[in-house]
């Protein structure tokens, strides 16, 4: 069967028709707007099986139908309850290619494939290849899926690496996401289900603070919230927030310079280093290895319209503070239910286990405390059995090609003149460094100390390295 009759088949078993009679069908130009948001969407579920990504929530619709490589018919719930009760290990997870093709303005056809690479309960592991067709249906001005059609072929017939398709050229790509080294979503979760209607105004407190702040004030980039500002000095105005439009500094990274997984710790940082990085931020020599990551695009905009007189005032004042350490490192083969939720990972409190896979799983230990932004926020980071160990052994180099980490990053991963202090920071956004670096998103002067050592580096190896290197005491 063809993979046209087959999209039709998916419409009619969804109980949508078939596309209209002299309806004309288009192949999605690869940088359209439709094309990059479904490909993006596609590339995700593809990612889930890895990930734990509860990104079928979003993108089933609640009328879908899919059918499985054996045939069986699930729906949106059954495919929410499959994912919740994995127990099965994967790595390698990533979508091969796919097209797009439009039928009007509202509806869409996907052809794609996608492999994984699953362990057995012996240890053994065995690739998965599966060509499948999606439909979509615009409804409300949302994309949704409505119906699939799995089939699963040997790794050998359909390929294992991305490939031009012969339906059409050119085909439509996730870009850096496509091919042998894929985005690793987990690193950079989503900000997740819209939360209900709540009343901005209400005043919020924390236990330990006298100060009160409402939901409007804390969701304000402009200003930054201060729970306890007698742990720092006076914040200089572009690090507080001025009453006007630009972000404050102090918003995201928080006033005492501590950060969150999602964004980098600046307490303690030279002050030459961190205007450097805004410069080259800037410039466009670095830049966000997912460009769907909202807090790393919004600091490349935050770097484009802050003037040089404020970077060198932030810089100065969180060069001058001490970071203190919030993050444990827990090495565990089953993890809670990780849910994406504000750019971190809450987790299931009912005792729902899901295997942590080839990743690291990090977030706050109190939801209700990351949400206020609390700069007392505690927070454990997953990580592989043997982890630590492993990222300690890579640490020390390998006595030709990689020195050890304290050449530039001092004794402990403290910090020196040429290497910033690195011990004790966020797991993930450890990771998500490496990988920059090894992507070649992240460039400039400092990059080029980085780039021959992480050149070698397995995914696996930089999982490693951000675990042990969070492992430290700063």
């Amino acid at each position: 069967m063809t993979a046209d009759r087959l999209a039709i088949l998916a419409l009619v078993l969804a109980g949508v028709g078939a596309p209209a009679h002299g309806q004309q069908a288009q192949w999605a130009a690869a940088d359209s707007e439709t094309a990059k948001l479904i490909v993006d969407a596609e590339r995700r579920w593809a990612e889930a099986a890895c990930t734990y990504d509860r990104v079928t929530q979003s993108i089933l619709a609640e009328d879908f139908q899919g059918t499985s490589p054996d045939g069986k018919r699930y729906t949106k719930s059954d495919e929410a309850a499959s994912a919740a009760a994995s127990s099965t290990v994967a790595r390698d997870c990533r979508l091969l290619d796919a097209s797009v093709r439009l039928f009007g303005d509202d509806l869409a056809m996907v052809y794609g494939r996608e492999r994984s690479v699953r362990r057995a309960s012996d240890g053994s592991e065995r690739a998965r290849c599966l060509i499948w067709t999606d439909t979509w249906l615009k409804r409300s001005g949302k994309w949704q899926i409505i119906a699939a059609q799995d089939t699963q072929l040997g790794c050998d017939v359909i390929g294992s690496t991305a490939s031009t398709s012969p339906r059409a050229a050119p085909q439509p790509r996730s870009s850096e996401r496509s091919g042998l080294t894929p985005v690793p979503l987990w690193a950079f979760p989503v900000e997740g289900e819209l939360t209900p209607a709540i009343d901005l105004q209400t005043q919020q407190r924390l236990p330990e603070s006298r100060r009160t702040f409402t939901l409007a004030q804390l969701a304000d980039n402009t200003a930054a919230a201060d729970w306890f500002p007698h742990e720092h000095p006076s914040m200089p105005t572009v690090v507080r927030g001025g009453g006007g439009r630009a972000p404050a500094c102090g918003y995201c990274h928080l006033p005492g310079g501590v950060g969150r997984p999602e964004n980098a710790i600046l307490a303690g940082m030279p002050s030459s280093y961190i205007s450097r990085q805004v410069s080259d931020m800037r410039s466009g020599a670095r830049r966000v290895a997912d460009a769907h990551f909202v807090p790393g695009g919004h600091m490349l905009e935050v770097a484009r319209v802050t003037s040089a007189t404020d970077v060198e005032a932030a810089a100065r004042y969180f060069s001058g503070l001490r970071y203190t350490k919030r993050v444990k490192v827990t090495e565990t083969d089953r993890i809670p239910r990780a849910i994406p939720h504000d750019y971190v990972y809450y987790f299931d409190k009912g005792g729902v286990t899901v295997p942590i896979g080839e990743r690291i799983v990090e977030g706050p230990d109190d939801p209700e405390r990351f949400k206020l932004r609390d700069p007392r926020t505690t927070y454990t980071a997953y990580v592989p059995v043997g982890s630590i160990a492993r990222g300690a052994a890579l640490a020390r180099g390998d006595g030709s090609t990689r020195p050890p980490c304290a050449v530039c990053h001092g004794p402990a991963l403290r910090g020196t003149s040429v290497g910033p202090p690195i011990a004790g920071h966020f797991a993930t956004f450890i990771f998500r460094q490496l990988y920059a670096f090894k992507s070649g998103t992240r460039n400039g002067s400092y990059a080029t100390l980085m780039k021959p050592i992480v050149a070698d580096l397995s995914r696996r190896d930089m999982i490693d390295l951000a675990a042990y290197i969070s492992s430290l005491t700063p």
